[in-house]
């Protein structure tokens, strides 16, 4: 099934029926403000677009007032998400989300991720996550290294990795008003850029949350850097 929906995307060009634009890959000249990628789940339902990832199914993933809300359930631990169905080169790119609601305090997180083939489980991915607190921004080649601190609701809605054209460095940035951005850590690029699923999820740990709350996102885009 996902061979036939991914070869009639390609051939038809019909991401717009489903809310997620997409800039054809023999395109990466585009120019600003053409985004390879925007989906501000405004849909009664999470995008085709959007494959679901292979969790335990325990968080309740819907779309809600134009946001998209992941609801784990109280006192059960688990992650669950959603990531693109195709890969695309996030060379020159800036990938962007309003993660506009955290989890409530204890062990969970809501994360934002670009990562190598989230279907087969690998350990090849950047990632921002917000938990019990904190804000941490890490990459992952088969081990961890990850800096982070302490998290504010208010200057840490606004969330993207900047994925530098010449493909060496890559940035993690957080803002509070989506236009004045903070410069969290600058890294070389150690996972390639060239084929990368961008994927949005939440989830508990350590037995769970009594009281986890919901996670909210929305404006989710991939666009050029300039």
């Amino acid at each position: 099934m996902r061979f036939w929906i991914a070869l009639v995307l390609l051939l038809v060009g019909c991401d717009k029926l489903f809310g997620l634009q997409r800039v054809p890959a023999e395109s990466p000249d585009a120019a600003p403000g053409n985004c390879r990628l925007v989906d501000d789940f405004n849909g009664s339902v999470v995008d085709p677009m959007w494959a679901t990832d292979p969790g335990p199914g325990v968080v309740t993933i819907t779309t809600t007032g134009g946001d998209l809300v992941m609801a784990p359930p109280p006192s059960i631990e688990g992650y669950d998400g959603i990531h693109t169905f195709l890969p695309i080169d996030v060379t020159g790119m800036i990938v962007h989300i309003d993660a506009k609601q955290p989890l409530n305090p204890g062990p969970g997180e809501i994360h934002l991720v670009a990562e190598v083939d989230p279907d087969a489980g690998g350990d090849n991915y950047y990632m921002i996550f917000a938990s019990n607190g904190y804000i941490g921004f890490r990459v992952t080649k088969g081990s961890d290294d990850e800096t982070g601190a302490q998290y504010s609701a208010i200057y840490d809605r606004y969330w993207r990795m900047r994925f530098e054209l010449d493909g060496l460095t890559m940035a993690f940035e957080t803002s509070r008003d989506d236009q004045d951005w903070r410069l969290r850590r600058q890294i070389p690029v150690t996972v390639p850029l060239d084929s990368l699923h961008i994927s949005l999820g939440a989830g508990t740990y350590n037995g769970g949350i009594a009281n986890p709350g919901e996670g909210h996102f929305d404006d989710f885009s991939v666009c050029p850097t300039l």
